[in-house]
Parts: structure tokens; C-alpha cells; sequence
């Protein structure tokens, strides 16, 4: 027997009422978009040579190219599909579940500079909390590299900037009708929720001398932050729908309580011939540094936590029941969640110059320096570590939302 076509025959002659059926299936097309990113940390800027610090914060010559601004990942293509009983005859009592995902969605964005003269200087600022990097000897602004023209051909560069995100999720509700009268009906829910967030930032840099430049070297570096952000708590809510002939408007609330297990991963990696404008190396150049510029061993590793949160959901949605077992709709959705890890916020721009590891190469190679400022542009063998541990991480928390359009396909049977 073709079940199939039996299955079709069935909803093709059912009666003339239009009712819900016990078991029912639903697939929805997401288009979605969620908060931006926040990107609080300037990461590259435009240098003028006649600044005394060329690309520092503050400098009259300098601007900031690429950070301290908030990345908006566009619109998300997503889904979700949802399974639903109503296991009493009377319909009162029921069971629901959904599974939703936003696939990973890229942002990427590139700085460059040919060293030649007339292209760009750029710079990646620091703060430097010893002082030594500075101009006055005292902590401040300054920067870690410095590609471009110098005068004449210099430092060829590329700095690249890739962030990326990817939101899922799942629920398990109980249904009890509360209300029903009129084409009105109204049922409470209870359950358990799942939900999580998984993003990255990735900062590298390239730079190496010009050909036709009078020197040798280069310097290239990449930064990873990746968080993992994981909600579980039980929820309540109500979902409330009106029936008129075959069109059904539907409202719905939800929130939970729960727990929100956060995690980072933060690691770094960097290469290097010679060293940068302040620190000297010798013969570095096969070798791989575990530490990129804002990922150094003072704050690389998995760190996680757990925080008391709370998510909020609501949505409205309009159909049309072509037939007993086929219903088209299309409605709206805002999700909200607190107590995340975001890549961006976790960046510390603050920097212990003596405790990174183009430090410890230049210890291991030139030998030790002198703890005293070094002259920019004159570099030398780095001192012995000293001062704060920084960059350091700092367990910082913010909010999210994702929101949007929803169109669904519902059949009952």
C-alpha cells in the first residue's frame, strides 16, 4: 500500500471543520539578524611620520582604520523545526519541541600598506604599562609595528580582521489549556531550554621589508579569541492563538532561568627575523612564538565560568489553514540573553612589554637589556621581565539579541 498517497487522500477529504489534529510537524525559514559585535579596541591605525609616535593614540596624525567600533554581521539565514502532540482527547494537555539554528556567519576586513612611498603608515596602539615603549618614560600610548614607507621604501603590510558567530538552540515544553472560547484559545507552558553562542575573533598581521629597501626583515602575528556560551534553565510562558475561518493569529512569551556556562580560548602565535621598533632578536626567524600581540602568556589559555542568566522570547505569527493537515504562516521573533563572553570585550590593550614573548626571544638571543625606556626606532635586547602581568583577561559580560522574520510551513495528523 502506497502510505503516501493514503495520508494525502485522508487530508484532501477530511471534514469541513477546521481543527487541529494530534500530532503536528513544523519547518520554519529564519531571517535573522542578532546584536553587533562590540569591538571596543582599536586594532590598527593611520601613522604620520612627523607625529614623535607615529600611529599612537593621541597623536595628531594618527586615526583609527580598523576596532573601537561595533561589527554588524548582517542578515542570517537560519531554521527551525518544531514536533508537537496533543495526547488527550479533548486537546487540553499537551507536548511541544524545537531544535533552531543560525548557521556561522563571517565578517572579514583587511588593511594594507606596499611600503612604498606615497602608500599609507599604519600602526597597531598600544598601552604600555611600564613605560619603556613611550616617549617620556612613563606608561602610555605607544605601538607594537609600524609598516610603510619610512622615507623611502620600508615594511610592506597586511592586517586582516575575520569575526564569526553561529547561534542554535533547543526547548521541551508542556501544554495545559488555560482558555478556550470563541475561536480563542490560550495554553501555559512549562520546560527546559537550551541555547548557545559560539563566536571568534581572528586579528593577524603580516609585515616584511620592501624589496627595495635598504633592510631585511619582518614581523607577523595572529591573535585568537574563540568564546562558548551555553544556556540551561528550566522556562514558563504562554502562547495565545484566535481562529477565524481558516486564519490563525498567534502570539507567544517565554523566559527562563538558568545557568550560563561561559568559555574563551585565547591563544596567540608570532614570527619574527629581527624584532620590532623597541626589541632586538638575533637568528629568530625559523623560530614560532606562543604569543601573538594581544595574546601573550599572561592571559593565553581556556578560561570559563558560570553565571546566573535569564532569556526572553516573544513572537507573533499569521497563518492560513489551506486544508485539515496544511498551514502556512509568517511572523515575527526577538530572543534576548545576558551574561555572555564576547570576543571583543575580552581583548586587553594594555601591554607589559617585558613579559611577551618577543621579549623573552630577544632575552634568548641579544641577550638582557637594561630596564630603561627604549629611544623608538633604535631597538635593543629586552630587559628583564618586570611590572604588572598584563595583558591580562578579565571576565567581562554583556548582553545579546538576535531577531527577525519567520516564515513556517505546519502539518497536522
Amino acid at each position: 500500500m502506497n502510505y503516501s498517497r493514503l495520508l494525502i487522500l485522508v487530508c484532501l477529504l477530511g471534514t469541513q471543520a477546521i481543527h487541529a489534529e494530534d500530532w503536528w510537524v513544523e519547518c520554519e525559514y529564519l531571517l535573522w539578524t542578532t546584536k553587533k559585535a562590540p569591538l571596543p579596541v582599536p586594532l590598527v591605525t593611520s601613522a604620520s611620520l612627523d607625529d614623535p609616535l607615529p600611529g599612537a593614540l593621541g597623536q595628531p596624525g594618527t586615526h583609527i582604520l580598523m576596532g573601537d567600533e561595533e561589527i554588524d554581521m548582517g542578515w542570517q539565514n537560519g531554521f527551525r523545526i518544531a514536533l508537537g502532540n496533543q495526547f488527550d482527547s479533548c486537546h487540553q494537555l499537551g507536548i511541544e519541541g524545537s531544535f533552531f539554528m543560525l548557521p556561522s556567519k563571517r565578517h572579514q576586513q583587511t588593511i594594507q600598506t606596499s611600503g612604498e612611498p606615497g602608500s599609507l603608515d599604519v600602526a597597531v596602539p598600544i598601552f604600555d604599562v611600564t613605560g619603556l615603549w613611550g616617549l617620556d618614560g612613563v606608561p602610555g600610548e605607544t605601538v607594537f609595528i609600524l609598516p610603510g614607507p619610512q622615507f623611502g621604501p620600508g615594511f610592506q603590510g597586511t592586517f586582516s580582521l575575520k569575526m564569526t558567530n553561529q547561534l542554535m538552540g533547543s526547548e521541551l515544553n508542556a501544554l495545559a489549556n488555560m482558555i478556550s472560547h470563541c475561536g480563542f484559545r490560550m495554553d501555559c507552558l512549562g520546560g527546559f531550554r537550551w541555547l548557545q553562542l559560539k563566536e571568534s575573533l581572528v586579528f593577524m598581521g603580516e609585515t616584511a621589508a620592501d624589496p627595495d629597501a635598504p633592510f631585511t626583515g619582518f614581523y607577523n602575528f595572529k591573535d585568537n579569541f574563540r568564546t562558548n556560551n551555553n544556556f540551561y534553565g528550566p522556562q514558563i510562558g504562554f502562547k495565545a492563538n484566535y481562529h477565524v475561518d481558516r486564519w490563525l493569529f498567534q502570539g507567544f512569551a517565554k523566559a527562563a532561568l538558568g545557568c550560563m556556562n561561559q568559555q574563551v580560548k585565547i591563544h596567540g602565535k608570532s614570527q619574527t627575523s629581527d624584532g620590532n621598533l623597541f626589541y632586538l632578536t638575533k637568528n629568530t626567524a625559523n623560530e614560532v612564538l606562543s604569543g601573538g600581540l594581544f595574546s601573550e602568556p599572561t592571559n593565553q589559555g581556556s578560561h570559563h565560568q558560570n553565571k546566573c542568566a535569564v532569556v526572553l522570547e516573544t513572537g507573533a505569527n499569521v497563518s492560513y489553514q489551506f486544508t485539515n493537515c496544511f498551514e502556512m504562516g509568517m511572523g515575527y521573533n526577538f530572543l534576548w540573553m545576558n551574561q555572555l563572553f564576547r570576543p571583543g570585550k575580552l581583548i586587553d590593550r594594555k601591554i607589559n612589554p617585558t613579559r611577551t614573548m618577543l621579549a623573552q626571544a630577544s632575552r634568548d638571543s641579544a641577550g638582557v637589556g637594561p630596564d630603561t625606556p627604549v629611544p623608538f626606532g633604535v631597538p635593543a635586547a629586552a630587559p628583564l621581565s618586570m611590572g604588572p602581568e598584563r595583558p591580562k583577561f578579565k571576565r567581562r559580560s554583556t548582553d545579546f539579541w538576535a531577531q527577525g522574520l519567520t516564515v513556517s510551513l505546519k502539518m497536522m495528523f
